[in-house]
């Protein structure tokens, strides 16, 4: 009797987990989209211009989708961006005639289909008028997919959009002067040997021209050999901020000196240049680390023991 109340159960639990796991059919379409490169970087002359062309994939069901350039900022010191308006609905400044598309040959706001799994070479001319100030502009090319005539629908519409991130560097000379700071370099002044611990380095961009720091942390501890921490070289945009972690074997990691246990004196230097410049910074920050742990777990033996000889002798 217990053994058919269990296998019912059991078969109950199994059934309402299915009825979750397994995917119901959506009426909708599905949207799964790419475009390669994510992110373009050029710098250009004033009165010249440069095309780029791109790889727009469509990895799901047929779609009609619209394009458009929208501005892009910084949003924080994590390296996350804000898309504000598209050049079509806000442009004061008439970038607009910046961009053209050669292909597919449409005006920006201007609708085309792409089947199931198929890809659509985007070629983007940049024109940049003789009269432009130097610095940097931010941008963004928009994939949206739009309702409007929408292809076999018999229910709700996922809508999706993608883009890649255009980041402009109008200059003459071709070596715009790319200037940083050392806004944070953080690490604790006391921790325990067994402690964990990793450096914070957050760098400013105070000149125009976006920039990736080239550089590194040199950890040189009391006992053993000096440990070099290499920075990821992250894109830092004008007149921002970003936290910038460690990179090791092409992968974002925490900027840890990565010892078991620590022990003694860590002075720590960052030094960096944005980019390939001579513009070099640096800072120090020292931490020392005790076996505090160890010494009393050390002393709570030493109490026990002699507690338990009193007893032993008494």
């Amino acid at each position: 009797m217990k053994k058919n109340k269990i296998a019912f159960l059991t078969s109950i639990i199994f059934i309402t987990v299915i009825t979750f796991i397994i995917p119901k059919k959506a009426a909708g379409q599905t949207v799964s989209l790419s475009i390669s490169p994510p992110l373009f970087e050029a710098m250009i002359a004033p009165g010249k211009e440069v095309t780029q062309s791109f790889i727009f994939i469509n990895n799901a069901s047929e779609q009609i989708f619209s394009t458009n350039i929208y501005y892009l900022t910084s949003e924080d010191e994590f390296g996350n961006v804000t898309l504000g308006k598209n050049l079509k609905e806000y442009d004061p400044n008439n970038f607009s005639s910046w961009f053209t598309l050669l292909k597919p040959t449409i005006p920006f706001g201007g609708k085309f289909f792409l089947p199931r799994g198929a890809s659509q070479e985007i070629i983007l001319k940049i024109n940049i008028p003789q009269e432009t100030p130097e610095g940097d502009y931010y941008f963004t090319l928009v994939f949206e997919t739009v309702s409007e005539g929408q292809i076999k629908s018999q229910g709700s519409f996922t809508k999706a959009k993608i883009g890649t991130n255009i980041l402009i560097s109008v200059t003459s000379s071709g070596q715009p002067e790319k200037t940083g700071q050392i806004v944070a370099f953080k690490a604790p002044k006391i921790i325990d040997s067994l402690q964990k611990f990793h450096y914070l380095v957050t760098i400013a961009n105070t000149g125009k021209t976006f920039f990736k720091p080239q550089g590194e942390i040199i950890v040189k501890p009391t006992f053993g050999r000096e440990i070099k921490l290499s920075l990821a070289p992250l894109n830092i945009l004008s007149l921002s901020k970003r936290q910038i972690p460690c990179i090791k074997d092409e992968a974002l990691i925490r900027c840890n000196p990565q010892q078991k246990v620590y022990l003694g004196f860590y002075k720590a230097t960052l030094k960096f240049k944005p980019d390939e410049t001579s513009n070099t910074y640096e800072a120090t920050r020292l931490t020392f680390a005790f076996p505090f742990t160890l010494l009393l777990a050390f002393a709570l033996i030493l109490v026990i023991l002699r507690l338990l000889i009193r007893k032993v002798k008494s």
